[in-house]
């Protein structure tokens, strides 16, 4: 028996013996794949909002608590914590165009707690609005009518204080590598500006990129929905080369929302499977999962926010809930 030869090895060894290594790691994997793909279907997050249907839109607000929006209606409350509950009030109400892929799509809050809303309008635009409250919209932009699906419009602040939207393909998936035009882009937009404000475009070549978000750093990151055909990315939507420079994800997440927990933890919605999941990012600048990090729910469908305190706030389509910060 040549040494290293392990069958011959184990070959060799008695059947008690065999069985004292292997029972350990049988047990080990059946404990694995219990939690991963069975114990993880017991996490019961505490529902903070219980009537709150089709919440697709939803931002932090400064001093805690949050707003959010629902897509069919365009109906938008305050959800403020003054003492850690939220005390949920209507804020106003927005008229939007009515399908599937129309409605209210976005919301952010800046520095001084003004609210912004993106939507497609009763005319079909996609548009930008500042939001007062129980009055009129100051609108911010007008955009391009998406000529059936994906319109993207989720909308989020930079470190300096731009309005970052992420526009999906707008029913014209072979122009978002045109740099001609607005399909498929990550763009700039000042939230002081007019209605008739040029966009700076940020990147291009995304597909449905409303999973994203802006961490500390000034970071942005997106994962990318894609056709059944094509792998969903991870990448960083701030770059010119962002949509080079990707992470391919290896199981379907059908994603629908993206949080920075901190600079290096980001958590994303997950509709396939209805997962709250976190990525990590090394020190590379690359962002990760091996299935090793905690799954934080089992019911996200419509998006995921980080709160001011730590902790996620995420829409099942019914309801809002609360679950701790990885």
């Amino acid at each position: 028996m040549q040494p290293g030869n392990t069958s011959e090895q184990t070959r060799g060894l008695p059947l008690p013996i065999i069985a004292i290594f292997a029972v350990p790691f049988l047990i080990a994997l059946i404990a694995f794949i219990g939690f991963r793909f069975l114990g993880s279907n017991t996490i019961k997050n505490e529902v903070i909002v219980p009537d709150a249907p089709n919440v697709y839109a939803m931002a932090a607000l400064p001093g805690g608590g949050f707003v959010y929006g629902e897509r069919d209606t365009g109906r938008i409350f305050t959800a403020a914590a003054p003492d850690g509950r939220p005390e949920v009030e209507p804020l106003t109400q927005i008229e939007v165009s009515s399908g599937e892929d129309a409605g209210l799509l976005g919301l952010a809050v800046d520095r001084q707690g003004e609210t912004f809303a993106s939507y497609i309008d009763k005319a079909g635009f996609l548009t930008l609005s500042a939001v007062e409250e129980g009055g009129p919209l100051r609108e911010v932009w007008r955009g391009p009518v998406p000529v059936g699906g994906t319109p993207g419009g989720r909308i989020a602040f930079n470190e300096r204080g731009d309005l970052i939207m992420g526009i999906g393909h707008l029913g014209r998936p072979e122009l978002v590598d045109d740099v001609a035009t607005l399909n498929g882009k990550f763009v700039i937009l000042d939230p002081a500006a007019s209605s008739d404000q040029l966009p700076k475009v940020l990147s291009g070549g995304w597909h449905e990129p409303v999973a994203f978000t802006v961490t500390e750093a000034g970071e942005l990151w997106v994962v990318d929905n894609a056709p059944e055909d094509e792998s969903e990315v991870i990448a960083r939507g701030d770059l010119a080369d962002g949509r080079e420079r990707i992470t391919g994800i290896r199981d379907r997440l059908v994603p629908t929302g993206l949080a920075s927990a901190d600079d290096e933890t980001l958590v994303f919605c997950g509709a396939e499977n209805g997962e709250l999941g976190v990525f990590k990012i090394d020190a590379r600048g690359i962002a990760y999962t091996l299935g090793r990090f905690p799954t934080l729910a089992t019911d996200c469908q419509l998006g995921v926010v980080a709160l001011s305190d730590g902790r996620l706030i995420y829409s099942t389509g019914s309801d809002i809930r609360i679950a701790k910060g990885p």
